[in-house]
């Protein structure tokens, strides 16, 4: 379900860079429950404690039927079986929840509306209208001044811009590409001061859901981790073409449609280039850029940085920290606490081909290096590798670090584009194969094209020639200019 929350709070958690391995797999589960109009979570596991990722957000669960009640200070709550929410004592948080579970405008509007998550400043909900389901997001507290009702009203005018607009111009179809990637805004209104904004419904969710149910079981597979990267940079290019940067990009914000597809949402920290005087605004600090909290200094790269970090957290399938040394680490491109990312360290790739059980695998690296591709071939037939199987995920060259350390470049005048990457021969590759959304499983090196697609072949043969190759970058050298650290940049 989507959950186009803005500004969703940091979650605090232990250990961040605890990671998964094979005795802790079977074990890790979340259990979660109702109590008293919320769902609670339940006490977990020392396994559950040390798991890779949080667990599931229990706001994304659906309700449970509800009857109306009133409290004590006459606002209307709601009701779960026999107990009433304000029948025991509750905390601040949960009988705030429990004041917007039900939206009597929204359901004078349109016959049904369900909470389906909250935020800091905003409440969202699912409603249908003609037969189709749409989210609706509502701030918690009425508009107010001029100055705060300007500040709310930006975000619509920024999913606005988003949303296009009808023109003749030739290049509207390249201009429009990626905009299926983007939350689409259908419409917006108030009622008693309190704004509603409709747009697309997700059925599957956030990003940060699917990855939280995938990280308990094992790491993703690196097709998928290649197909989310298009995707999310599918979207970002887009959006930044509109002139918008997000600058809050996180998986908590990234929505999975019913295919499996990905959609950028929650533009309320967004805002529009050129980016005003005295502007001031961060995102989560987990995925914060480093010129962003140092400088102030706000641009395309900030939105680069993050998508970095993403992959960081999806590909390693860790938990991101929001302070200490390792979210130092990561400001100064140093990615050593993550461990590798891409699948070329084949004994991490638990439940696939290449298991620790395997003899050959050992091996690879080493033969991986030479230049000889027999050498490649014999090993290739050795392990079962597919013919069709992308080089680089056997190759030894770490294409994925290579481009996570690009894109988490301390400099932001040394990281690349969205469209540069876009273009690289790798996720061209990935974006001509692929024949399903980004969360859906393809196999571990994705799908072979069918026998009579000569066309696609000879295409791939090219983008080869043309293309600028990341496996083929010297680690640490994606850039020629001087890299900094977070440190130096403080300090100028």
């Amino acid at each position: 379900m989507t959950n186009p929350l803005s500004q969703t709070p940091t979650k605090h958690r232990k250990n961040p860079w605890k990671r998964m391995n094979g005795s802790d797999q079977n074990r890790l589960s979340v259990a979660t429950s109702f109590d008293n109009s919320k769902l609670l979570r339940a006490q977990t596991s020392v396994a559950d404690t040390q798991s890779p990722r949080t667990p599931i957000d229990p706001i994304f669960s659906q309700p449970q039927p509800y009857s109306s009640s009133q409290f004590a200070d006459g606002t209307i709550g709601m009701t779960l079986g026999n107990s009433s929410v304000s029948s025991i004592p509750q905390t601040q948080q949960q009988m705030d929840e429990a004041k917007h579970e039900v939206d009597y405008h929204l359901i004078s509007k349109f016959g049904h509306s369900d909470l389906i998550g909250t935020g800091e400043f905003s409440v969202v909900y699912d409603i249908q209208y003609e037969g189709v389901k749409y989210a609706v997001k509502r701030t918690k507290q009425p508009l107010g001044g001029p100055k705060t009702r300007l500040k709310k009203m930006e975000e619509v005018e920024i999913l606005k811009i988003l949303r296009g607009n009808n023109n003749n111009n030739s290049n509207s179809d390249d201009e429009d590409e990626g905009k299926d990637y983007v939350l689409n805004l259908i419409n917006y209104w108030e009622h008693n001061s309190y704004l509603y904004i409709m747009t697309d419904y997700c059925e599957n969710g956030s990003l940060d859901k699917f990855l939280v149910e995938s990280g308990k079981v094992s790491k993703l597979d690196e097709w998928r981790v290649w197909k989310i990267l298009v995707e999310m940079l599918l979207g970002l290019r887009y959006v930044h073409r509109c002139g918008i940067l997000h600058l809050d990009l996180k998986p908590a914000n990234i929505f999975v449609t019913f295919e499996g597809s990905l959609k950028i949402g929650d533009f309320g920290v967004a805002s529009k280039l050129p980016i005003p005087p005295f502007f001031d605004r961060e995102g989560d600090r987990e995925y914060i850029a480093p010129e962003v909290i140092s400088k102030h200094m706000y641009g395309k790269p900030a939105d680069i940085f993050s998508c970095g970090l993403i992959m960081v957290e999806i590909a390693a399938n860790i938990i991101l920290p929001d302070n200490g040394q390792s979210w130092q680490k990561l400001r100064s491109g140093d990615l050593t606490d993550a461990g590798r990312l891409s699948s070329t360290d084949l004994t991490d790739l638990d439940n696939s081909l290449f298991s620790t059980n395997n003899t050959c695998s050992s091996n690879l690296t080493s033969m991986a290096g030479t230049s000889s591709e027999l050498k490649l071939n014999q090993l290739k037939q050795r392990l079962n590798i597919p013919n069709y199987a992308p080089s680089w995920f056997f190759d030894g060259s770490k294409s994925l670090d290579k481009l996570v350390s690009w894109m988490i470049d301390p400099n932001p005048a040394n990281r690349p584009t969205a469209d540069q990457i876009l273009k690289s021969f790798e996720c061209s590759v990935v974006e001509l194969r692929r024949k399903s959304g980004a969360t859906i499983y393809e196999g571990d090196f994705g799908p072979c094209y069918e026998p009579g697609d000569i066309e696609s072949m000879n295409l791939e043969k090219n983008l080869e020639k043309t293309c600028l190759k990341i496996s083929s970058l010297p680690y640490g050298m994606q850039s020629q200019q001087p890299r900094k650290t977070s440190i130096d940049m403080i300090l100028e």
